[in-house]
């Protein structure tokens, strides 16, 4: 009688045993999260379009998104809007990002990941003249993820463009009606269009039933017809998670 009571009891501590002690942290099936997103960011854009000159400025970003994070995959869907000046333009933007990404390999207290993920990108750029582009790319990449603590994890990821393109006025206008003329626009051939996206961000999983991750991002855009286009901005965001 004694045996059976101690094989129970093991029984039910193994069962009460978290899986993050395996190294991953807890998460089940049809765990998903609500996110809501708002951060700082500062850009640095050269539109050949409109003239050789660099612009610099700054932007703040909100926006709101949809996880969900088991042992098998990342599946993630944002959309952002974000606002600022880049020196004598104005600029306003939306952006949506779908990420998934499978598991592919686990270690002691983390886990790598490889899948892709599709960018929507919308800028509009308002001064002496105006101007817009759209890009979109379905982009390769990685995210490595590992347990600190109990409560805290990093992740880093990195992708860049395998296929995309770029739509944009074929030239820039002084009216701001005829800069969003979408029948003067111009296609750039899928290989014109280089980048890159490098992240690391702070998980901290409250119990309170809410997550927190703090973001820093680098994000390097290059179109090279019809005219030359570099964008880069580096971003620092705080997400707040509601799982459901």
């Amino acid at each position: 009688m004694k045996a059976r009571n101690l094989t129970l009891t093991v029984m039910m501590a193994l069962a009460a045993t978290p899986a993050a002690a395996s190294g991953e942290p807890e998460r089940t099936d049809d765990e998903t999260s609500l996110t809501i997103h708002v951060g700082l960011m500062g850009t640095q854009l050269r539109d050949h379009n409109v003239s050789p000159r660099r612009h610099v400025g700054r932007s703040w970003r909100v926006g709101a998104g949809i996880e969900t994070w088991t042992e098998r995959k990342i599946d993630r869907l944002t959309v952002d809007y974000s606002q600022g000046d880049l020196g004598d333009p104005t600029r306003w933007g939306l952006a949506q990002d779908w990420t998934l990404h499978p598991r592919v390999a686990s270690w002691g207290a983390g886990s790598l990941y490889v899948g892709g993920a599709l960018r929507t990108a919308f800028n509009a750029r308002d001064g002496l003249v105006h101007s817009w582009d759209l890009t979109c790319a379905v982009e390769p990449g990685v995210t490595w993820r590992q347990r600190v603590s109990d409560q805290l994890w990093v992740e880093g990821t990195a992708s860049t463009p395998l296929v995309g393109f770029l739509l944009r006025p074929g030239f820039a206008s002084p009216l701001p009606g005829r800069s969003l003329d979408f029948g003067d626009a111009q296609l750039a051939a899928p290989h014109n269009h280089q980048g890159a996206l490098i992240s690391s961000a702070l998980f901290w999983n409250r119990t309170s039933g809410s997550d927190l991750r703090v973001t820093l991002a680098y994000e390097l855009d290059r179109v090279t017809t019809p005219q030359l286009l570099t964008r880069a901005s580096l971003r620092a965001d705080v997400a707040f998670y509601w799982r459901f």
